[in-house]
């Protein structure tokens, strides 16, 4: 994984760019599939903490010249969290909802029909998983990102597109039903090999 990064950016980075294959007004519909993975370990014990998640985020864009698209996308995910401690073993699931907008900036890779781009999205969140009680622990809050992402033309209005994960910030308040209790959780994460996702686009 790490060779095909380091050849990736070579790539990127010796890459003579050009402009991508939209004109302004053209307008993008598709969605990624993705995957994803966090272990969070307690030093000095032996308790771990693994997340994984799978994702769908349909979209749909609209461009504003040949480098620029705005849109609007909802992302959700289906988590799968293992505690794990020296006693004992337990599994959550979760859902995650999260409708928001996005910028991207396309650049073509010299001739070919590959190209590279930058998306930055802002989205609201809501969450739901039950607890050891089996009443639902429900959060609310925003999140904030900035990926890299590579999109291959195989016609101008079909494209492939593979997105790795990126440098985000997340803020949630939870609250458990029958509960006035709020917890706030404030969360940087870099994800950029910990997560990546495919999809198809349809440019009209």
């Amino acid at each position: 994984m790490k060779k095909l990064i380091v050849m990736t950016a070579l790539a990127l980075f010796g890459a003579k760019f050009a402009n991508a294959q939209f004109k302004a007004g053209d307008v993008l519909v598709g969605g990624t599939l993705g995957a994803n993975s966090k272990s969070t370990k307690v030093d000095g014990t032996s308790n771990k903490t693994t997340v994984t998640g799978f994702t769908i985020s349909p979209r749909v864009g609209v461009a504003l010249n040949s480098q620029w698209m705005i849109g609007i996308v909802a992302n959700t995910e289906l988590s799968n969290t293992k505690v794990k401690t020296a006693n004992a073993e337990a599994k959550v699931k979760s859902t995650l909802f999260a409708p928001g907008v996005f910028v991207r900036n396309y650049h073509t890779i010299g001739s070919s029909n590959f190209a590279f781009f930058g998306e930055a999205t802002a989205s609201y969140r809501y969450s739901k998983e039950p607890n050891s009680l089996g009443k639902d622990v429900k959060g609310n809050g925003f999140g904030i990102e900035v990926a890299p992402g590579i999109a291959y033309f195989i016609t101008k209005r079909f494209a492939l597109e593979g997105k790795f994960g990126g440098l985000g910030y997340t803020y949630d308040t939870f609250k458990t039903d029958g509960s006035d209790v709020k917890t706030k959780v404030g969360e940087f994460d870099f994800a950029f090999t910990k997560s990546f996702q495919v999809g198809v686009n349809f440019i009209f």
